[in-house]
C-alpha cells in the first residue's frame, strides 16, 4: 500500500522539474528574442547611416565631376582630390557598415 503514495510524490517531483524547465526555457527564449530584436534594430540603423553616407558621397562626386566638366580649360580636374578621397572613404565605411550589419543578421541564424 505504501507504493502508490511514493509513486504520486515522485510524479509530482517530476512534474515540478518539468515545469521549472519549461519556465527556464521561456525566459531564455524571451531573452534571445529581445537580443535578436536589438541586433536587428542596430543593423537597420547602420544600413540607414550607410545609405545616407553613400548618398552624400555620390552627390559630392557628381558635383565635382560637373564642375570639372564645365571648367573652361579642364584645369580644374584633379584640384578636388581631397574631396574625392573623402567621398571614396565614406563609401568604403558605408560598405563596411553594411557588411557588419549583414554579419550580425547572419549570426542570428546560428544555433544558440
Amino acid at each position: 500500500m505504501g507504493e502508490p503514495v511514493d509513486d504520486l510524490a515522485e510524479r509530482q517531483r517530476d512534474l515540478a522539474a518539468r515545469e521549472a524547465e519549461v519556465d527556464r526555457r521561456e525566459v531564455a527564449l524571451a531573452e534571445r528574442l529581445e537580443a535578436a530584436h536589438a541586433i536587428l534594430a542596430a543593423a537597420e540603423l547602420r544600413d540607414v547611416d550607410a545609405d545616407q553616407r553613400d548618398d552624400v558621397s555620390a552627390k559630392r562626386d557628381r558635383k565635382h565631376d560637373l564642375a570639372a566638366f564645365l571648367a573652361p580649360d579642364g584645369a580644374a580636374y584633379g584640384a578636388d582630390g581631397p574631396a574625392r578621397r573623402h567621398a571614396a572613404l565614406d563609401r568604403g565605411h558605408a560598405k563596411s557598415d553594411r557588411s557588419s550589419a549583414a554579419d550580425d543578421r547572419d549570426r542570428l541564424t546560428e544555433e544558440p
